[in-house]
């Protein structure tokens, strides 16, 4: 397949890394090395580019380096082509992207060489129409730079022909009425050519000369050729421009894949749009700088999370977009929806959705971490015509600051806790389940009257009572922001606010519990006197002055109970049932309940600043183990003085120095007999009713708080004020939250309100000890 060597065309007097190869459309030339003596029409298309640079990729992978030389002499390099491609800019042609020799650079901007001669191979030189081919055993001389050229009426970057060619033909720029006259010229001329061989059959019927009608057809059907030329010559071009148009739209749309891929891994800010812009441009003009760019550094990878929607969307982790978008969608779904006992299940299935696509994509996603909320809305191109934009922004906040009331509050996640999205009404009462441990009871051997083992006679206590709590507190923390201030400033206002309007909500939790952690509330540690009990004969219910005193599974002795006698539930504030029947009826008996299992009788653990240290806490281990107070689930919460002073405990040195540096780092204690320390820094609280307490040592169910949503509040302003209420839930705590935002029509002011109620209650009164200092 003999090499085609044709020159030249004219070069630009700046020598750049981009140049024309071959102008595009049906070429008739005649080359000056490898042809066959006569015109060749070659089709110069994005085909052509194709061929010409799998035939560079192919000589590449030989080891053969493609170059252009010098007046195709071999006589050294002037240019090395990295690439070959088709552009309609800013002619249409076949382009060489490479660097120049710094001969061949200097040799161009001095003028020194004006001309190109391309070299390359077609499949039939003989053919009505030739195309170019690749030949991967070709030489790697692709061309040269010439200074002799054929026509002056060739296109820059052409080629030069051999002596005597034709010119070539380059039609490209015809338009539709062009087009119309040269197709009714190649009818007319057809018909013409016809009427010709008519005559001539008749001329040659009758014998005489038929040179002169031979003569026109000849001229005729030259004629033809050059207009059947010019109309494939348009087609052919009008072809090349789709083809650039949808690689065009391939490269931009790729270009566009590998930046949004850069900003995900965080080597681009996603606020960053000049940047994203630049890539975009350079990617779509070479698409070989989407290489360099996968190569930039970026955040640590974001571990790929799918999660299904319940409208069957699939969200991946790598996308900000369309997470962003999907949180958006759930959003207004919820907002669109009143809170009511019949809906509460699918507004509360919504926030959970949220909450889990929140965690799960948003949250560990570190292309949105860093940014604003609004940053964030703005990167993933989130726009609602329904004006949700607004509502997602607000909800955001407050999903993200949700999430920071356990690391503030650990308090929260340390005690039974029935947080719920369901509607309630002030001051309801519910009950809310505690796990206790239930009594170890002894196989009794002693016969009865039937002769027979009393064997286990005495049943244990369930192992799980409901306790009572009254929604008592209705908690809010309205933020307002008249017209004046937002309009003066940039600044998000609320999204500043919200972290310590949350943190402010669940200092209100805290210290309600706080409020339920006194001695009188946790009486298990010290025996306790009831003068007024009454027992009937044969009967496990037994009267007493105040059962408020008294817990399942507590100890209970005196006239007429049964040895080894537990508290098994609380019917009222009067009445208790035990485990064994009374064996005599009597009224104002002397009771005791809590001592058989305790050994040492406390009313507040005392422990002075300067003698508290790791070894009190073997103190309470002893008193809780021994009162049956499970092993998992204990803590104790210190005031910072004592907190501290723990933490300077000698046994910690070594540890720290070992095994926990943040011990000395960040401050943070580890388990401590089994207890997991609390830095309480507002202990003591006046609330508590001891100004000694120091602190507090509790297990999972010693306390309860519940927690449920008012019902749908937006329907009473909802006429005189746009607004929403949207159910928020945080994944990690369950804490629910209804977010009311709405513009105040009469003060002009634009309010946002997390709202909910609560309520508090002491559980198992074994599960807690007031720590004091005297």
């Amino acid at each position: 397949m003999p090499a085609l060597y044709c020159a030249a065309y004219q070069i630009p007097a700046t020598a750049a890394s981009k140049m024309m190869f071959m102008p595009g459309g049906l070429q008739v030339i005649t080359p000056f090395g490898g042809g066959i003596g006569q015109p060749i029409s070659v089709v110069v298309d994005a085909a052509g580019a194709a061929a010409l640079e799998a035939q560079r990729a192919a000589l590449l992978a030989k080891g053969k380096r493609p170059y252009f030389d010098f007046e195709h002499e071999d006589s050294g390099a002037s240019f090395w082509p990295e690439s070959f491609f088709w552009s309609n800019t800013p002619a249409p042609g076949i382009y060489a992207k490479g660097e120049w020799t710094a001969r061949g650079k200097a040799g161009v901007e001095g003028k020194e060489w004006r001309q190109f001669s391309p070299v390359f191979h077609v499949d039939d030189k003989r053919a009505a129409q030739s195309h170019i081919v690749c030949n991967p055993s070709a030489k790697p001389n692709m061309g040269g730079l010439v200074n002799d050229p054929a026509f002056s009426n060739i296109s820059p970057l052409w080629a030069k022909n051999a002596s005597g060619a034709h010119p070539a033909t380059n039609n490209n720029d015809m338009d539709p009425k062009q087009l119309e006259a040269l197709q009714a010229k190649n009818t007319e001329l057809t018909n013409e050519i016809a009427k010709l061989n008519g005559e001539l059959t008749a001329i040659k019927a009758k014998g005489e000369n038929t040179e002169f009608i031979a003569a026109k057809i000849e001229l005729k059907e030259t004629q033809l050729r050059e207009t059947a030329l010019n109309l494939a010559n348009a087609a052919l071009v009008a072809k090349n421009a789709t083809a650039e148009a949808e690689i065009l739209a391939n490269r931009q749309a790729n270009a566009k894949a590998a930046v949004q891929t850069a900003v995900e891994r965080g080597a681009i800010a996603a606020k960053d749009a000049d940047t994203i812009a630049q890539w975009e441009k350079d990617i779509t003009a070479d698409p070989s700088r989407a290489a360099l760019l996968a190569k930039m550094q970026g955040a640590p990878a974001i571990t790929s999370q799918r999660i299904t929607t319940s409208g069957g969307t699939v969200i991946t982790a790598e996308s900000p977009n369309n997470v962003i978008k999907a949180f958006g969608a759930i959003i207004a779904k919820n907002a669109a929806i009143p809170l009511t006992q019949e809906t509460a299940r699918e507004k509360g299935r919504l926030a959970r959705e949220a909450a889990a696509l929140f965690a799960k994509d948003i949250q560990p996603n570190r292309v949105l971490d860093g940014m604003g909320i609004d940053e964030a809305i703005k990167a993933a191109d989130f726009s609602d015509a329904a004006g949700n934009v607004g509502l997602l922004s607000g909800t955001l906040v407050i999903q993200r600051s949700l999430a920071l009331m356990k690391f503030k509050y650990p308090l929260l996640s340390s005690i039974t806790s029935d947080f719920s999205d369901a509607p309630g009404l002030l001051n309801q009462t519910e009950n809310t389940r505690i796990v206790l441990s239930p009594a170890v009871q002894t196989y009794s051997t002693t016969l009865g009257t039937d002769g027979r083992p009393a064997g286990w006679s005495t049943a244990s206590p369930a192992l799980a009572v409901d306790v009572p709590v009254t929604l008592d507190t209705y908690y809010g923390v309205p933020l307002v922001f008249g017209i004046a201030t937002l309009s003066s400033t940039l600044r998000d206002l609320f999204g500043e606010a919200a972290p310590m309007a949350l943190y402010a909500l669940g200092g209100a939790f805290v210290n309600k519990l706080i409020a339920l952690m006194t001695p009188a509330n946790f009486n298990a540690y010290k025996g306790i006197t009831d003068t007024g009990g009454a027992t009937t004969n044969n009967s496990a219910n037994v009267t007493v002055q105040d059962s408020t005193l008294c817990y399942p599974g507590q100890i209970i002795s005196g006239t007429g109970i049964p040895a080894n006698s537990l508290v098994v539930s609380i019917t009222n504030s009067t009445t208790i049932v035990i485990s064994k029947k009374a064996t005599a009826t009597g009224s104002s008996l002397t009771l005791t309940f809590g001592t058989g299992h305790v050994p040492t009788t406390y009313t507040t653990y005392a422990k002075a600043l300067a003698d508290f240290s790791t070894a009190s806490y073997g103190d309470l281990k002893a008193a809780f183990s021994q009162n049956e107070v499970p092993q998992e689930d204990r803590w104790a919460m210190l005031n910072s003085s004592y907190y501290g002073k723990l933490s300077m405990d000698p046994i910690f040195n070594f540890y720290a120095a070992m095994q926990k540096p943040e011990l000395l780092t960040k401050g943070i204690l580890p388990q401590v007999q089994g207890f997991e320390s609390i830095d309480a820094p507002f202990l003591p609280s006046p609330v508590s009713g001891n100004s000694y307490t120091v602190g507090f040592a509790g297990h999972k169910a010693a306390l309860v708080i519940k927690t449920r949503l008012p019902q749908q509040l937006s329907q009473s302003f909802a006429a005189a004020a746009p607004g929403s209420v949207t159910t928020v839930t945080d994944p990690n705590t369950g804490i629910s939250v209804s977010l009311v935002q709405f513009w105040n029509l009469l003060t002009n002011a634009y309010e946002w309100r997390p709202e909910v109620m609560v309520g508090a209650a002491v559980g198992d009164r074994r599960a807690g000890l007031v720590i004091s200092s005297q």
